[in-house]
């Protein structure tokens, strides 16, 4: 499964802007094309969705808006249409794929801090509070963002051992989950200026390699920061 999108536009004020998504080698036919925005500095919000087919354009319920529009051309191309560009639009736009569709519930992930200060070569470990769901079953995924990038998936944990994505991330990263406190926690270790980045937390209900970017529905994902420097990791 494979999701393609340009990585900049550049629209006058009150003019149309159209944002394309690609999707590629699509595992089901009953899945959903999600839109989110996000604004430098806040958390992602989804803005809509629609079927894989192009209908049942649905706005979300809290960041949703008349300003936005959905519908797909050809047999794999998904717009985004902006009818009236304004400065409130600036803002980077994913799309995301789900292979299904359930009702929203009341989930939320919290982390306790939005920045974290470490010297190069010490710990970090972030926390991310889990309320909503059963916790013990709960699938915690881990992603990494460097500003200017995309959003990379470093590990997730179901259960006592984590599962990474890649194997270079092993000598750095690992993860934890406290069922008593219903908390996941990532820990950085020998931290280093690459490390400088902003750190998500997500939590799926279930577990499928083709729901890579699920997470980034709602209040369903938070962030944490690590800034970093020559010599320490803010």
């Amino acid at each position: 499964m494979t999701l393609e999108q340009k990585s900049s536009l550049t629209r006058k004020k009150d003019r149309t802007a159209l944002i394309t998504c690609t999707a590629s080698n699509v595992p089901s036919s009953s899945a959903y094309i999600h839109w989110y925005q996000k604004k430098d500095g806040e958390a992602f919000k989804r803005i809509l969705y629609l079927k894989l087919d192009g209908t049942g354009v649905t706005q979300d319920s809290t960041y949703g808006s008349k300003d936005f529009q959905a519908e797909k051309r050809g047999s794999d191309v998904y717009i985004l249409r902006i009818t009236s560009v304004k400065d409130i639009h600036s803002a980077t736009y994913y799309c995301a794929y789900w292979d299904r569709h359930v009702s929203e519930a009341e989930i939320t992930l919290e982390q306790e801090r939005m920045t974290l200060t470490r010297s190069n070569t010490k710990t970090a470990r972030i926390k991310c509070k889990l309320s909503g769901t059963d916790f013990g079953s709960a699938y915690i995924h881990w992603y990494q963002q460097k500003e200017g990038q995309a959003l990379n998936r470093i590990l997730s944990i179901a259960g006592a051992t984590p599962v990474y994505d890649q194997d270079s991330n092993k000598p750095f990263f690992t993860a934890e989950k406290d069922t008593d406190a219903k908390e996941s926690i990532l820990i950085v270790r020998n931290l280093d200026t690459s490390h400088s980045a902003t750190y998500y937390c997500a939590c799926w209900d279930s577990h499928s390699d083709t729901e890579y970017i699920c997470i980034l529905h709602k209040n369903h994902s938070q962030r944490n920061r690590i800034k970093g420097a020559p010599e320490n990791i803010l």
